[in-house]
């Protein structure tokens, strides 16, 4: 019969590196001189790539996924307001596309609800 291996053995632990200073991801660029907005901007374009960067699936295919989702998302969002309001949704909102939908969602948000952006 063995023992059990003493974890608490100072030269069985392993040094992860993480005692010093702390390494930031990101390719190893020097961003200490971008302002705030610049570092933004790249971690949005970062963010972009990642996204169209799907294994497995087309570029096109990508794009309409994306697309789908930022429909729903719209559409969430809309609905959500429409509740809020106590109010149906109009009918033809789920056909609109996601351009007609942010201009939609705009317009509620600011209270104009006299004009219809599906009308065009």
């Amino acid at each position: 019969c063995g023992k059990a291996a003493n974890v608490s053995d100072p030269s069985r632990r392993h040094d992860w590196g993480a005692g010093g200073q702390g390494k930031q991801l990101g390719g190893g660029g020097d961003d200490s001189k971008l302002t705030p907005e610049e570092r933004r901007q790249k971690a949005l374009e970062a963010a972009e790539r990642r996204q169209n960067n799907v294994p497995g699936m087309s570029q096109p295919q990508v794009a309409e996924m994306r697309e789908k989702q930022q429909k729903q998302e719209l559409l969430g969002r809309i609905a959500e307001h429409y509740a809020k309001k106590k109010t149906d949704m109009p009918m033809g909102l789920n056909t609109a596309n996601v351009e007609q939908l942010k201009k939609h969602l705009e317009q509620i948000r600011s209270g104009d609800t006299a004009v219809q952006v599906l009308a065009q």
